[in-house]
């Protein structure tokens, strides 16, 4: 019986079949037959939606995750699948990241400008906070699921935009070294997001006092 194998060696086998040739139909045929429940999945797993997303990035090989997440319609639904499965931090995280984005009016776009540059946002936007290189690999499986192929190579060539200032400036402009430190390097790393990484060093540092105001009483 299937209720009596161990979560990590179903999520084992899952993986396999997720990411080999014919996932997309293989694992429809799987949920109709029923299985969806014994592996955490919820009883009407989203069918439809693992076949557009199969078919729009099948030739880009989405990873067995990317692929999983479109059976899922909300991230109650994920806690649940993760709570049978035990998949890996990195594969629940990313899990959570495309559904969370999946519905962002960028990523709904056909237009691959505008969807490469709301990967771009979301990678800039939170990489200090977690490495780097696992933000960037969630948003090419983000511009995966969207079927954003163009998008998706002119990603994997570029160079990251460098964000121009460093936390050393912002102590030698008196910004305490705590949370505050933190807030102010995220608000001003917003503010050169939303100039679309134009944003020199000196225009950032003019605006160093006025952001740390917000949050240092004086």
């Amino acid at each position: 019986m299937i209720t009596a194998i161990s979560g990590e060696r179903l999520w084992t086998e899952l993986k396999k079949i997720a990411s080999g040739r014919f996932a997309g139909p293989v694992l429809t045929m799987m949920m109709q037959l029923g299985m969806a429940q014994h592996l955490g999945f919820p009883p009407n797993p989203d069918v439809a939606e693992l076949g557009k997303v199969y078919e729009r990035a099948e030739g880009m090989k989405p990873k067995a995750m990317t692929l999983i997440a479109s059976l899922l319609r909300s991230l109650e639904e994920v806690f649940v699948l993760d709570k049978r499965l035990k998949v890996s931090t990195d594969d629940r995280k990313l899990c959570i990241f495309i559904i969370t984005h999946r519905e962002d009016d960028a990523m709904k776009k056909p237009d691959d400008d505008v969807r490469l540059s709301r990967a771009l946002d979301l990678v800039l936007d939170t990489y200090c906070k977690e490495h780097q290189a696992h933000i960037v690999d969630r948003a090419k499986e983000l511009l995966k699921y969207a079927g954003a192929e163009k998008a998706l190579s002119i990603f994997e060539k570029s160079a990251l935009p460098r964000f121009p200032l460093t936390g050393g400036v912002l102590l030698k402009c008196g910004v305490p070294k705590s949370k505050v430190m933190s807030r102010v390097y995220d608000d001003l790393r917003r503010m050169w997001i939303g100039s679309r990484y134009t944003m020199s060093e000196d225009e950032l540092f003019s605006h160093i006092d006025e952001v740390k105001a917000k949050y240092v009483k004086t």
